[in-house]
């Protein structure tokens, strides 16, 4: 096999507050590449330190890769939108960059970092995009948001193949300005909304396996699809590092987080995060009130005792 052939480009947009989630994302990748991989990886820097980027850096003790940190001029996006309610900065939008500033790469890996990797990602990279700009798996509420934006698809911006070649010979980065500059107000869900609403037609659409949605309730059908998973991605507010959920999925990311120079993390994680969350399970086990995820139903837990009742909707004249 030919150096070119081993290797798999991929890119993660961080800033200072997100390095240790990066770091975890970066740590699966390497523990489970194959052999072979050569591991390029490119970080969108949205303000890493020094002193953090060597932390990064030195991943390479679980295995060899090479690493660029790429600057990007934030006011590019200084009319992009940043939903109060997210965890999210302006590094959300950098990716729609990400082809124009890797010019060397005609094909990068995407990935979010509250992501973990469990396999190799050469089949991912040797995905056959043809005329498609990009290659991703549909968003787990694609129903809803498909009818907000009025679109045929709508997909999930955490794990992406750019066809970083094509984009730039069909100039996509104008079109992705232009579409910015006309419709701000429907910016919901940052770069996802204007990928999917720029390059719908022009999608493939991957197998679920490569971006499992992990979310905090789950039925076994969906536990047995995750466990077949070759990437999960914690797209719930309930972080594995802001709450203990006692599940096999949220703790690859403690397994990997122990292999990284910010394990010290794993003591507050234990002394603080895990008791509140108990707390909080226990007090939701008596009483606890929540919409159900794409349906118009409420549920209500009395004692550990579900009920389901379906939330009136505003009729349409």
């Amino acid at each position: 096999m030919s150096v070119e052939d081993r290797i798999i480009n991929i890119c993660l947009s961080c800033d200072d507050k997100y390095v240790q989630h990066m770091g975890v994302t970066i740590a699966s990748i390497l523990k489970n590449k194959a052999p072979e991989d050569l591991i390029n990886l490119y970080i969108l820097n949205g303000g890493i330190s020094r002193k953090n980027q060597e932390k990064i850096k030195n991943l390479c003790k679980i295995a060899d890769f090479s690493i660029e940190f790429i600057n990007v001029n934030k006011e590019k996006f200084s009319q992009c939108p940043i939903q109060d309610w997210t965890h999210l900065s302006l590094t959300a939008y950098y990716i729609l960059l990400l082809p124009t500033l890797k010019q060397d790469c005609d094909k990068i890996i995407y990935l979010d970092c509250d992501i973990v990797v469990k396999t190799s990602l050469k089949e991912l990279f040797n995905t056959e995009l043809n005329d498609y700009y990009i290659a991703a798996v549909r968003d787990i509420s694609e129903n809803k948001h498909k009818k907000r934006l009025g679109l045929n698809n709508y997909i999930n911006s955490g794990v992406i193949i750019f066809n970083a070649k094509k984009w730039r010979e069909d100039n996509i980065d104008s079109k992705i300005f232009k579409w910015i500059d006309n419709n701000s107000d429907k910016i919901v869900l940052h770069d996802q909304d204007i990928l999917n609403a720029v390059l719908n037609e022009k999608i493939l659409i991957l197998d679920n396996k490569w971006n499992a949605q992990i979310i905090k309730d789950y039925d076994k059908e969906t536990e047995q699809n995750w466990e077949k998973s070759n990437i999960l991605h914690f797209i719930d507010k309930k972080k594995p590092w802001k709450y203990y959920n006692g599940d096999k999925f949220t703790a690859e990311y403690r397994k990997y987080l122990k292999i990284t120079p910010c394990k010290h993390f794993l003591f507050k994680y234990y002394l603080v995060i895990v008791p509140i969350s108990l707390i909080k399970k226990f007090l939701h086990f008596l009483f606890e009130i929540k919409n159900q995820r794409n349906s118009n139903k409420k549920i209500i837990t009395i004692l550990g005792f579900k009920f389901y009742i379906t939330r009136k909707t505003t009729q349409q004249a």
